[in-house]
C-alpha cells in the first residue's frame, strides 16, 4: 500500500494488504523488509511500532505481534495493524508492579506482563529487555499494544496512556484449524475470531476463558522472579 523510509534511506518499512484479515482495515506492517528478517522482534522494529502508535493519536489503533510457536503464520518479520472501535478487556485489567517499569495482570485467564508507555516515556529499552529474555530462553510470546487505563496512581491524561502487553505462553506448532479457536494475540486480548455461526451464538464467556487458560505457561510465578533481575 505504501512504505516508510528510515533516515539512512536504505531501510524500507512497508504496509501491505493482509490476504487473511479478521476485521476491516486489518493490515500488516513489515519492518526492514529488504533485510528478509525472520519473525523475531528487533529493537529497531519495536521502536518503529511504538513511534507509529504514539504518533497516530488514534484511540482505535492497535498493534499486535505473534512470535514463532505462538501462532505466527509466516516466518518473516511483521506486525498486525488493527482499527477497532470496541473497548477490549485488557484495557482495564488491574495490574500489580513486579519491579521498576514492569507490571503483571492481577486477575486474567492468562497472565501477562505490562508496561505503561507514553510520549514522554516510550520505554523501548525496558520492553526489549524482556523480549530479549524470551528469545534467549525460547519462550513463545504474543504482544498487544493498545490505549488503556493507567496502571499506576499517577494523574496522567487518559489519551496519552498506552499499555504494552506481553504474554509468555505454551508453544504451539502445526497448521491453524479454522474450525477451532486459534489462541493468539487477539484472543488473549479478549477479541475472538469465531469461524462457526453455531459457535458464535452458543459460546459462553466461561468457555472462552477456559480456552485461554490452556495456553498459560506453568511457571509464570517463577518467571516473574527471574525477570526481576532485568530491572
Amino acid at each position: 500500500m505504501f512504505k516508510l523510509k528510515s533516515d539512512n534511506k536504505d531501510d524500507n518499512h512497508i504496509f501491505v494488504v493482509n490476504v487473511s484479515p479478521i476485521s476491516r482495515y486489518h493490515t500488516l506492517l513489515c519492518p526492514s523488509v529488504d533485510k528478509c528478517l525472520p519473525q523475531v522482534v528487533t529493537k529497531h522494529s519495536l521502536k518503529l511500532v511504538i513511534d507509529l502508535l504514539l504518533g497516530a493519536e488514534d484511540r482505535d489503533l492497535r498493534i499486535a505481534f505473534n512470535s514463532l510457536c505462538a501462532l505466527a503464520s509466516v516466518n518473516h518479520l511483521h506486525y498486525h495493524i488493527f482499527i477497532e472501535k470496541n473497548n477490549l478487556p485488557v484495557e482495564t485489567v488491574k495490574c500489580k508492579q513486579i519491579k521498576g517499569p514492569l507490571y503483571r495482570f492481577e486477575d486474567y485467564p492468562v497472565p501477562a506482563f505490562c508496561f505503561l508507555i507514553t510520549k514522554r516515556s516510550p520505554k523501548v529499552d525496558e520492553i526489549y529487555k524482556l523480549i530479549e529474555f524470551f528469545l534467549h530462553n525460547s519462550i513463545a510470546h504474543n504482544i498487544f499494544v493498545t490505549r488503556g487505563d493507567c496502571i499506576r496512581g499517577e494523574n496522567l491524561d487518559d489519551d496519552a496512556v498506552y499499555r504494552f502487553l506481553i504474554w509468555p505462553r505454551k508453544s504451539s506448532a502445526g497448521v491453524k484449524q479454522l474450525a477451532a479457536f486459534n489462541v493468539a494475540t487477539c484472543e488473549l486480548s479478549g477479541w475472538f475470531a469465531v469461524h462457526s455461526t453455531e459457535d458464535f451464538y452458543n459460546l459462553k464467556a466461561e468457555q472462552l476463558e477456559n480456552e485461554l487458560r490452556k495456553w498459560k505457561i506453568d511457571s509464570f510465578e517463577e518467571l516473574c522472579e527471574q525477570v526481576k533481575s532485568l530491572y
